[in-house]
């Protein structure tokens, strides 16, 4: 299923691209899990996928799944290949986290991604970027990130704080394993993270193999 068009994979080392690209031949069928709610710990939430569609008239099926839950939370799905699935609301935590990756985008430039990577952690790549550059954009989100408290359901207010690890890489022009040289580099990256976290939270820390 996909857009009649040609998609790109890109790997990117210091002095060269490389690409991968493929045609799919049909349009993609949209999803749409109905608007977004607000609501209260012990509340039961319905999602309504009646919205969705497929502009090829192929038939739709459903497989619904938790993109993630607070801490503690033991939520599931009454039945995951439901148009209308329902889930008991148990835990305060998904509101804070969405909009903490919302502070992100506002801080990163266009060239860089940001993702969500675990339970509360997030990563951002930043290509073609020194370290006294890497650490100025870190600030940035470390400061957006605790600027205001966050709204929780009920009135309640939460402030956040970030504690962010710094590390980088600067791979050979002819470097070809890109998987390992990115899990090396996530790696360094969380042990500057703990290293923010021991010194007291909310603060950066950068690599030291930098």
């Amino acid at each position: 299923m996909g857009a009649v068009s040609t998609y790109t994979f890109t790997g990117v080392t210091q002095d060269h691209t490389i690409t991968a690209s493929f045609a799919l031949d049909n349009q993609p069928p949209v999803a749409n899990a109905g608007a977004d709610q607000s609501v209260l710990v012990n509340d039961s939430v319905t999602l309504d996928g009646s919205g969705s569609s497929d502009a090829d008239g192929d038939s739709l099926s459903f497989s619904w799944s938790f993109v993630s839950k607070p801490n503690g939370s033991s939520a599931t799905l009454s039945d995951t290949t439901a148009t209308t699935p329902s889930f008991l609301v148990d835990a305060a935590g998904d509101y804070v986290l969405q909009e903490i990756a919302n502070r992100i985008d506002a801080q990163i430039r266009a060239s860089d991604v940001a993702a969500r990577y675990g339970g509360e952690e997030f990563v951002v790549l930043l290509p073609d970027t020194n370290l006294e550059s890497g650490i100025k954009l870190a600030e940035r989100v470390r400061k957006a990130v605790s600027a205001l408290p966050y709204e929780l359901p009920g009135g309640k207010q939460e402030c956040i704080t970030a504690s962010i690890g710094i590390a980088g890489t600067m791979p050979d022009a002819d470097a070809e394993d890109l998987k390992t040289l990115g899990e090396a580099l996530i790696a360094h990256a969380d042990v500057a993270l703990y290293q923010a976290k021991a010194d007291g939270r909310d603060r950066i820390a950068v690599d030291g193999n930098k």
